[in-house]
């Protein structure tokens, strides 16, 4: 991972149900960590590249590494919200994410 292209801040937030007085549950997102990463949106031809079952796909976000992030997880970074499509541990090593990740905007 080169540190010099990790100039944006992402922070990672973790859905959680909370019960209102009402009864009625909301989602809420609670805030799990703040790191530093790149945001690189994909060409028409990546997301092609990438198969039909990532076709949603329009941003790749690399990152370092940071314990307890799912898929579930969404990221806020240079003013806009992802959703996590695939969360790719890079070699396995815990070190760095590569994550495909697409804006809610995407699904309109």
């Amino acid at each position: 991972m080169n540190p010099g292209k990790l100039r944006h801040r992402l922070t990672f937030s973790i859905p959680t149900y909370t019960q209102l007085q009402s009864g009625e549950e909301t989602l809420t997102f609670v805030q799990l960590g703040t790191v530093w990463g790149s945001i690189e949106d994909l060409s028409g031809r990546e997301v092609i590249q990438a198969g039909q079952q990532l076709a949603d796909v329009s941003t790749r976000i690399r990152c370092r590494f940071l314990a307890g992030v799912t898929p579930e997880c969404r990221i806020e970074g240079r003013r806009r919200t992802f959703d996590i499509v695939h969360l790719n541990n890079v070699d396995n090593v815990n070190k760095e994410y590569e994550i495909l990740c697409r804006t809610p905007e995407d699904n309109v």
